[in-house]
């Protein structure tokens, strides 16, 4: 999930077309100046996850975009990803108006609630320990986040699993002041499947946000062994393979007939 991607549908589908064996890009762009700022994006990879059928949802053009995809065993996850105004001082009515604007459509919608909520905040809920010098945001951006949360059952993933412990996704240079401004928010039944919830590096040069990750599997799912988990396509054509795999499964359906 990415956010301020400055990426409309046309330059999505240049960035999948690059990439189109492995990924399936999902975007939202700012409708007056997509390549100058805001925007948002979920990519898929196809090696892990079956992309057929994805839906997409616009909830606030390049802030809010939702996907309803395939899970395991015919359930479906819905994935919410966000790039919210920023809170400026003691001002968070923009902020506010955002969680709303959310709020009113998965009220309307209960059906496409979020199983995950991730992105850019914009806004922390503890800022004697989400921030750096500490101190508190405006109260009427976070009790809309706030409610947004109760209507939707959302927790946040890495505040849950380190109740105690500061760390920081954001830096802002010309200040030095940092916040915890990057979030996944889950509901119980992906916490309790999900592990390695971390903060770290993103890998690119001079981002000024650290990246949010989480482990989540599907409690349902088949237990899958080391080594690989797929056959390589060449691989099917030799011919020692062919012969070995014919022998061995003889072998086992002779094993099976004797049971």
């Amino acid at each position: 999930m990415l956010h301020e991607t400055h990426m409309d549908g046309e330059r999505g589908q240049e960035v999948e077309a690059a990439f189109s064996k492995r990924l399936k890009v999902f975007c939202s762009g700012n409708p007056t100046s997509p390549h100058t700022k805001e925007g948002v994006a979920i990519i898929l990879n196809k090696d892990y996850v079956n992309v057929n059928n994805t839906e997409q949802t616009e909830i606030v053009p390049g802030r809010a975009m939702l996907i309803k995809m395939n899970w395991h065993n015919g359930r479906k996850l819905n994935i919410c990803v966000v790039y919210a105004p920023n809170v400026n001082g003691t001002n968070g009515h923009e902020n506010a108006e955002f969680w709303r604007t959310i709020h009113q459509y998965f009220e309307q919608n209960p059906n496409k609630r979020p199983d995950i909520l991730a992105g850019d905040m914009n806004v922390v809920e503890a800022g004697m320990i989400d921030r750096l010098p500490a101190h508190d945001d405006p109260e009427e951006a976070t009790e809309a986040l706030d409610n947004l949360k109760i209507l939707t059952g959302l927790h946040d993933g890495w505040r849950d699993t380190y109740p105690d412990q500061k760390a920081y996704t954001f830096h802002q240079i010309a200040t030095g002041s940092q916040s915890r401004l990057d979030r996944i928010y889950a509901t119980n039944s992906f916490m309790t499947s999900s592990r390695e919830w971390n903060i770290g590096a993103t890998g690119i040069c001079n981002a000024d946000h650290k990246m949010v990750t989480v482990h989540a599997s599907n409690e349902e799912a088949p237990s899958v062994g080391k080594g690989r988990w797929a056959i390589p396509n060449h691989i099917l054509k030799d011919k020692q393979f062919i012969q070995f795999s014919l022998k061995k499964g003889m072998e086992a359906e002779q094993a099976l007939e004797e049971i």
